[in-house]
């Protein structure tokens, strides 16, 4: 288990609890002590999110989702972290690659400390 990881998790909706979906997800950091994972969720591009691409805080369109072994094209959620244990974790998909990875790690230095901007 090790960062830039994905993985396939059940999570429920946020909007109905009493109901969850299997997704995948990218492992961002695992604790000092292995206890927690931290993960953003992973979903598919649409259209109407490719049209407003690069306007929406704390997303990030994959590059090569292909190679990370996603289905579809795929977008991380950095906005939507969740820490849980890693037991909770069902079974590894992929990896991502190296230039996904560096964009991402870019995103994350601007957004650290920082509000979204709907919170300011």
């Amino acid at each position: 288990m090790n960062k830039w990881d994905i993985w396939v998790a059940d999570f429920r909706y946020e909007d109905q609890p009493e109901q969850s979906k299997r997704r995948p997800v990218l492992l961002l950091d695992v604790s000092a002590d292995g206890s927690d994972v931290l993960l953003a969720k992973i979903t598919t591009v649409t259209d109407e999110r490719r049209m407003r691409k690069n306007k929406v805080w704390g997303e990030y369109e994959l590059l090569d989702y292909e190679k990370a072994k996603l289905d579809k094209p795929s977008i991380v959620r950095l906005s939507k972290t969740i820490v849980i244990p890693p037991d909770k974790l069902e079974y590894k998909i992929g990896r991502l690659q190296a230039r996904d990875v560096l964009n991402i790690q870019k995103l994350l230095k601007q957004y650290k400390g920082k509000k979204r901007p709907d919170e300011q």
